[in-house]
């Protein structure tokens, strides 16, 4: 057996502070206590380009490496911030995770592809070189996103030794990627209309009049077969990415060897996870559950492998077994 990883307090970057206000006191507290009113840690991910992240950290943490998640917002590319990611870090922190909500650069900033999923890269390899100082396991990330977010984590998440715009190295494959109603197929979207917003963040890579020419940019794509495991959920009701979007990136996911999981929330429009209903509380726990299983957390935490797998726990249990398309119950 190998001991639960741990780390020291006070290690962390000099310029990362939980509270600005008493930076120097909560670099060395970061590894017992929240600050005021559970506030996350405030990190630049990228000095170059001066991007910002909010770490969520959970509480009790008992000295122990924690996995950690990157967590990426959506806006069409235009808008929104990490700040939209907050319940999910909380979330996520609750449940013993740790999560990176980043800043990326949006369209009025050069965020047009692939500046955006460089950025995300980023995030990623900050998370696995720095982490540690923090609590953060590198050896145990993922990647979540949501809308816009969704298809830059995907797209990282498929590509983790590709160029990014930092001096990080590569991290390797991340253990899991949830992805949020995200578009896949940028060919199929631009037959049925891209929103302006959509057709500015292609301008680089492709010409939206001429569909075809999107292709190489769509999530939908032979790839390499990793060991990342994907979730997908989707709402059935979703106007603004049609549910086709997720069904065809899990068909394609799993032809290129891909482990992937597609499950639908009848009756569930666009951003539905953030919701009070009985989609959106299933939708919560469904994702803690699979993150958790997936970073090997459990409640069993006094031994783990050399993988950060919990004693006992199988790669790829047989009772987490799913059909690619669930639907987990209607609702009002």
């Amino acid at each position: 057996m190998i001991a639960p990883k741990r780390f020291t307090p006070g290690t962390a970057d000099p310029r990362e502070s939980r509270c600005p206000w008493f930076a120097p006191v909560a670099l060395l507290l970061t590894a017992a206590l929240g600050c005021g009113e559970g506030r996350p840690l405030e990190v630049t991910y990228h000095p170059e380009l001066g991007l910002r992240a909010s770490l969520y950290l959970p509480r009790d943490r008992h000295g122990q490496l924690v996995p950690g998640v990157v967590l990426v917002h959506g806006g069409c590319f235009e808008s929104g911030s990490r700040e939209a990611m907050r319940p999910h870090g909380e979330l996520l922190a609750e449940h013993g995770i740790a999560a990176l909500a980043i800043d990326y650069r949006l369209l009025s900033q050069g965020g047009a592809y692939p500046a955006a999923v460089e950025d995300v890269r980023c995030a990623l390899r900050w998370l696995h070189e720095r982490g540690a100082s923090h609590g953060v396991d590198p050896e145990r990330l993922a990647l979540l996103g949501a809308s816009a977010g969704g298809f830059l984590a995907a797209r990282a998440g498929l590509e983790p030794g590709q160029a990014a715009s930092c001096g990080f190295s590569s991290t390797g494959p991340v253990r899991a990627v949830v992805v949020l109603y995200a578009v896949s197929d940028w060919e199929l979207r631009a037959r049925t209309g891209l929103r302006e917003c959509e057709r500015r963040f292609l301008a680089r890579a492709c010409d939206p009049s001429r569909p075809l020419t999107c292709r190489a940019v769509s999530l939908i794509a032979p790839w390499v077969a990793l060991p990342t495991r994907f979730l997908i959920l989707h709402g059935s009701r979703d106007e603004d990415i049609r549910l086709e979007q997720s069904e065809r990136l899990v068909r394609h996911l799993r032809e290129s060897g891909i482990d992937a999981t597609l499950e639908t929330y009848p009756g569930s429009g666009h951003g539905f996870e953030l919701g009070t209903d009985l989609a959106a509380t299933r939708a919560k726990a469904r994702l803690v559950e699979f993150l958790r299983g997936e970073l090997a957390l459990s409640a069993d935490t006094e031994a783990v492998d050399s993988r950060g797998r919990s004693r006992g726990q199988r790669s790829r249990p047989e009772s987490d077994a799913r059909s690619s398309r669930e639907t987990p119950g209607e609702h009002p």
